[in-house]
């Protein structure tokens, strides 16, 4: 006759509860976690986002690559890691067609607040000629250094 472990209620799981519930209190207790010393975290973006809903910089899943260009206007949201106190973060904005930038917002340190991690947002209001449809880049730089980007496109649909 074999013997089988059985899953669900039975006296595998039954022991394994027992079991876990002697364990002292204390193996808990002794946890610690060590504070994060900013200055070791590099310089990176980690987050890059792109919409039409003004939360697109707290709910990341309202990013959009395609948008109309019949939308009022457009939202970026950008993490950063790494960011020195005084470190100023730029997001660029360019139409590709003709390489002309559409926004150049920079955040000094009076804007984000670091070191550290850093969030920051900009929105670009719908012009009074409206979009041109085509290909955008967005990127996001720390001084003279690119941290990255994305392509998104506006087309002409409703």
């Amino acid at each position: 006759m074999r013997a089988r472990a059985r899953c669900g209620s039975g006296p595998v799981l039954r022991g394994v509860v027992a079991a876990a519930l002697l364990l002292p209190a204390t193996a808990v207790a002794e946890t610690r976690v060590a504070p994060l010393d900013v200055g070791s975290v590099p310089l990176s973006l980690g987050l890059l986002v792109v919409g039409t809903d003004p939360d697109t910089g707290t709910r990341p899943e309202t990013a959009r690559e395609a948008m109309s260009v019949g939308a009022e206007a457009i939202h970026f949201a950008a993490g950063v890691t790494g960011l020195d106190r005084d470190g100023t973060v730029t997001i660029t904005v360019t139409q590709l067609a003709d390489g002309q930038d559409v926004l150049h917002r920079r955040f000094g340190p009076e804007d984000h607040g670091g070191p550290g991690p850093v969030v920051v947002t900009a929105v670009l209001p719908r012009p009074p000629d409206g979009w041109s449809p085509g290909l955008y880049g967005v990127s996001v730089a720390d001084g003279d250094t690119i941290l990255g980007g994305r392509l998104f496109t506006l087309e002409d649909t409703p």
